[in-house]
């Protein structure tokens, strides 16, 4: 029996994700590279190459980073050329240059770079004015988005003793947020339920500097219809810290 000859084409599809600033996109796409091209003999499974940005419903001119999962040739590069290029209307998007040494730490810096700046527009859209008065994230708000931060860091590859440095906390801190789940970290906030209301103390402080804690203490089981389950002087401790901390003086 005649042995079936395969077909050879002047090109490869590859496919791959982008690596990007917020992370490796979980999303693949393919790719063409074709013979002749500089890099066509040198690119392989986890080559990292410029190529351009794609969406499923947009090709832009965006250079952007990819790292290669499979290569298809000949016989098996047509069906997926054919397929993909008759389904979306355009052709695939070129590889443009295979990088031989990329260092993957400098994404590192990149990816944080992205999480302090995430962290820094959570901020922002935190923001709540009260007569003119920033009100600035609370305590558990602060430190969830930390631990947040430190969980991805260390997924994205960073290690205990970078992240420590990077965030300016102890390795002791990073390892126990690396050990809890999201769960077991809010629950230890739970512990401390005054702080739970600190958004609504300062709400109440900022309309009147010369309300005292206990007409707070008493307002807010009011407003809420709650039962407090935290003592009078624990709640009068907290709204004179939080007097102190933003310099809110009875006028």
């Amino acid at each position: 029996m005649k042995k079936k000859k395969i077909k050879s084409v002047d090109y490869k599809i590859v496919k791959g994700t982008y690596l990007l600033g917020t992370g490796r996109e979980q999303n693949s796409y393919e790719f063409k590279i074709f013979k002749g091209h500089p890099d066509f003999e040198k690119i392989q499974v986890d080559s990292v190459c410029w190529s351009f940005y794609q969406t499923v419903d947009v090709i832009t001119t965006i250079p952007a980073l990819i790292r290669v999962e499979k290569i298809y040739q000949n016989q098996e590069a047509i069906k997926i050329n054919n397929r993909l290029e008759y389904k979306n209307g355009y052709p695939l998007v070129l590889i443009a240059k295979v990088l031989e040494d990329f260092d993957y730490r400098l994404l590192e810096y990149i990816y944080a770079t992205n999480i302090r700046y995430e962290s820094e527009v959570s901020r922002f859209n935190m923001i709540e004015e009260k007569q003119n008065v920033t009100i600035p994230p609370s305590e558990l708000e602060e430190k969830y988005k930390l631990y947040r931060e430190v969980n991805q860091l260390h997924k994205n590859g960073m290690g205990i003793k970078k992240i420590a440095a990077y965030k300016s906390i102890s390795k002791n801190t990073v390892k126990k947020y690396l050990r809890m789940t999201n769960a077991e970290f809010l629950k230890t906030f739970q512990k401390n339920s005054v702080k739970q209301y600190r958004d609504h103390i300062l709400n109440y402080l900022y309309k009147d500097h010369k309300i005292s804690a206990k007409e707070i203490y008493e307002q807010l089981e009011k407003d809420k219809n709650i039962d407090l389950n935290f003592g009078k002087r624990t709640f009068e401790k907290y709204v004179r810290y939080l007097r102190e901390k933003y310099k809110i003086k009875k006028k």
